[in-house]
């Protein structure tokens, strides 16, 4: 007669391995030799190798859609609005109506603009997000001007990045609606056929690299807040940096 196979428990597995550092080595070792984009690895296998690690480290996981302000207070993390300086508003209005030679032109964006609000609905984020892309594509094409050049990355999954707070650890990610980095011109094709490759490893870009999250809400702005800081200090995190800079597009 066969034996009966018995379901172990994670602390079985402990004693097995000694130790929780010996059995996260083991588990990273064995995440590091997959190859994701192997069509027999099963599906969801690398998420719950990841929900795995989480245990054993006791780390929390939390979506950026579920964080609020408490979580930021108790990170340390604090938010608030940019002011533009009174003297710099004429001259930021004077870069807005630019008409720069090869720069999308103002008088066409305002034309696609009451295209799309004559013509699109407003009452979801999606509807609100073809008004944001013109206003965004205006933006980079007056910015994109001599060694430097900005560039879109639509849907840009942050991963799984890690804090440390008092009552222990606690893990973040998810997707922000738009990322914006503003690098020298030679990367921007490096950067745009592998946008999570070049921006988890910016290490490998030589030169000054800044980067703008955008968050697309229809409403509940004050409520969404908490969760583009979040994003933009897990990014930040995730790249070494101390600055973290994240913007809302409130469309009306």
């Amino acid at each position: 007669m066969p034996p009966i196979l018995k379901r172990r428990k994670l602390s079985d597995l402990l004693v097995t391995a000694k130790n929780t550092n010996e059995l996260l080595h083991m588990l990273q070792e064995y995440r590091s030799n997959l190859d994701e984009g192997d069509e027999d690895l099963s599906a969801g296998l690398v998420d719950k190798l990841q929900e795995l690690r989480d245990k054993l480290e006791d780390v929390k996981y939390t979506s950026f859609s579920k964080v609020d302000p408490m979580t930021l207070f108790s990170l340390g993390i604090s938010c608030g609005p940019l002011l533009l300086i009174s003297d710099k508003r004429q001259e930021v209005e004077n870069l807005g109506l630019a008409e720069i030679s090869g720069c999308l032109p103002i008088d066409t964006v305002r034309s696609q603009i009451s295209l799309v609000r004559g013509h699109v609905a407003m009452v979801t984020e999606a509807g609100c997000r073809i008004l944001i892309n013109i206003l965004l594509l205006r933006v980079l094409s007056v910015m994109c001007q001599g060694d430097t050049t900005v560039n879109i990355i639509p849907e840009f999954p942050i991963p799984r990045t890690i804090f440390d707070r008092d009552s222990g650890k606690c893990s973040f990610s998810g997707v922000v609606d738009f990322l914006v980095t503003k690098l020298p011109a030679g990367y921007t094709e490096y950067l745009l056929g592998d946008p999570t490759t070049a921006l988890t490893n910016s290490g490998s870009i030589k030169g000054p690299m800044t980067t703008t999250i955008f968050e697309a809400k229809r409403d509940n702005v004050r409520a969404a807040l908490p969760q583009a800081a979040i994003a933009a200090a897990s990014y930040c995190q995730l790249q070494g940096s101390a600055l973290c800079r994240s913007m809302f597009c409130d469309v009306v």
